[in-house]
C-alpha cells in the first residue's frame, strides 16, 4: 500500500510539473534551467543505443557529422504532440541536408504502439524507445525536453517545454552554418 501511495505521488508530481511547464510556455515564459542541467550544454552528448519502431538498434554516434535534434516526449504529454508535428516540418524542410531528428518516447508503449502513434501524427523521422538510463543521462525530468547537438557531438541547446517550430528551425540553421 505504501508503494502504491508513493507511486501515485511520483506520477502526480510529474503530471503537475508538465502542466506547470506547459502553462509557462503558453504564457511565453521559458522555464528556468537548473545549473545542473544547463551544465550539459557544450558537453559531448552521451552516446546511446536505443531500439526504433522497426526493432533496429540506433546509436547516437551514428549521426556524428550531422546536426541532431533529440526530442524526449511521452505519449500522455499533449504538448509533445505539437512539438512532434513541428519537428516533422523541420525534418521535411531539411531532408536534403545533414540534419537528423530523433524522437525518444519514454514510457509510451510498445514499438507497435509508438509506430501507430507516430503515423497518426504524420511523423516520419526515427522514433526510439527511450530507456530510464538514457533519460537519466540527459537529466530529463519534464516532457517535452529537446536537445540540439552540433556536428561534433556537443550539446548546444537544451530546452524544456514546447516551443514554436521557428525557434528550432533557427537554431538548426545556425548549426548548419557553423561548419
Amino acid at each position: 500500500m505504501k508503494r502504491l501511495f508513493w507511486a501515485c505521488i511520483l506520477l502526480l508530481s510529474g503530471v503537475l510539473g508538465t502542466q506547470t511547464v506547459s502553462m509557462q510556455v503558453a504564457a511565453g515564459i521559458q522555464p528556468a534551467e537548473t545549473s545542473r542541467s544547463a551544465a550539459l550544454e557544450f558537453r559531448l552528448a552521451p552516446d546511446f543505443e536505443l531500439t526504433d519502431t522497426d526493432g533496429s538498434g540506433i546509436h547516437l554516434s551514428d549521426f556524428r557529422g550531422r546536426v541532431v535534434v533529440l526530442q524526449f516526449w511521452a505519449r500522455w504529454c499533449t504538448s509533445c504532440e505539437g512539438d512532434l508535428r513541428a519537428f516533422q516540418e523541420i525534418h521535411q524542410n531539411n531532408s536534403d541536408r545533414e540534419v537528423a531528428i530523433l524522437g525518444l518516447g519514454h514510457g509510451s508503449g510498445s514499438r507497435v504502439e509508438i509506430k501507430r502513434f507516430a503515423q497518426s501524427l504524420g511523423v516520419t523521422f526515427p522514433m526510439l524507445l527511450c530507456t530510464d538510463e538514457v533519460r537519466s543521462d540527459y537529466q530529463v525530468a519534464v516532457f517535452p525536453t529537446t536537445f540540439l547537438i552540433d556536428r561534433r557531438g556537443r550539446i548546444r541547446h537544451r530546452r524544456v517545454g514546447a516551443l514554436e517550430a521557428g525557434y528550432w528551425q533557427q537554431r538548426v540553421e545556425e548549426l548548419i552554418a557553423d561548419n
